[in-house]
């Protein structure tokens, strides 16, 4: 890999290679974790960002996203709605306290990009 003067690398053998840069926002996620339908828990439990999730299979309830690092608890960042259809929702929203997904009986099935 070649360095580019004045970026700051983040080359933690526990994260993905990543570059930061002033003022970028990463809008992909630079990590993903899966809850089956039905299932949900902590997906990030430091700051970050809720950038995308990935509907696999539907679900007859919604799937509500959380700003907190261990609860379906305080600030809401991002929902699913019930019945929505397979395929990618844009997010994009910061989390001050961490991302949870509160999961429950009818959620869809989801992959989630978080950074």
């Amino acid at each position: 890999m070649t360095a580019i003067a004045g970026v700051a690398y983040d080359t933690a053998a526990t994260a993905p290679l990543t570059a930061t840069l002033p003022g970028v926002v990463n809008t992909a996620g630079i990590q993903t974790i899966a809850f089956a339908a039905g299932a949900g828990g902590a997906v990030k439990a430091a700051p970050g960002r809720l950038c995308h999730v990935l509907v696999t299979t539907s679900g007859t309830a919604a799937l509500l996203f959380y700003d907190d690092a261990s609860a379906a608890s305080g600030t809401i960042i991002g929902v699913i709605p019930a019945n929505a259809a397979a395929g990618s929702y844009p997010f994009l929203m910061p989390a001050a306290l961490g991302i949870y997904a509160a999961g429950g009986a009818g959620t869809p099935a989801v992959t989630v990009s978080f950074a």
